[in-house]
């Protein structure tokens, strides 16, 4: 449904490794980019250390993708070390696609009180949220397909 524009405009994937959320991740954006939308796939911890690297260039134009981009997915949130740099940047990017209800699905292997310890209160306040229909989330259950464990039940 978030891949076809249908329902919420933000969608919490979350799973222990290996569960299948980056190639859920994926398919979406390729599913997205076949319909004609523009889409920015980013494993969080690489899009950070971009921009690092540019503090004596123009950090911006490798964030206005993400900020104009139609469908913005964000891979292994929670896996960067959250510096207050860090957590100001990943604030003010989750919470304008999450103010202005533009597409927005995050792959996290942190729990809300995980993230929320990690990250701060108002991202995960975002990525949490249940009393507003702006978010939905998905739980994968299986298990590490890397190392062949069964799914939990």
């Amino acid at each position: 449904a978030f891949a076809a524009g249908i329902g919420a405009p933000v969608l919490a994937i979350m799973g222990n490794v290996g569960s299948g959320k980056s190639h859920l991740l994926e398919a979406i954006g390729r599913h997205c980019l076949r319909q004609g939308q523009s889409v920015k796939y980013v494993v969080v911890a690489d899009l950070l250390r971009r921009v690092r690297a540019t503090f004596d260039g123009d950090k911006d134009s490798i964030l206005d993708d993400c900020y104009q981009a139609d469908v913005l997915l964000l891979d292994d949130l929670g896996m960067e070390n959250p510096t207050p740099w860090v957590k100001e940047q990943l604030t003010a990017l989750i919470d304008e696609r999450y103010r202005n209800e533009r597409r927005l699905a995050v792959a996290t292997n942190l729990t809300p009180t995980e993230l929320s310890l990690s990250l701060g209160e108002r991202v995960a306040s975002r990525l949490f949220d249940v009393a507003t229909g702006t978010v939905v989330h998905v739980l994968m259950a299986a298990g590490d397909y890397r190392r062949g464990k069964p799914c939990a039940a």
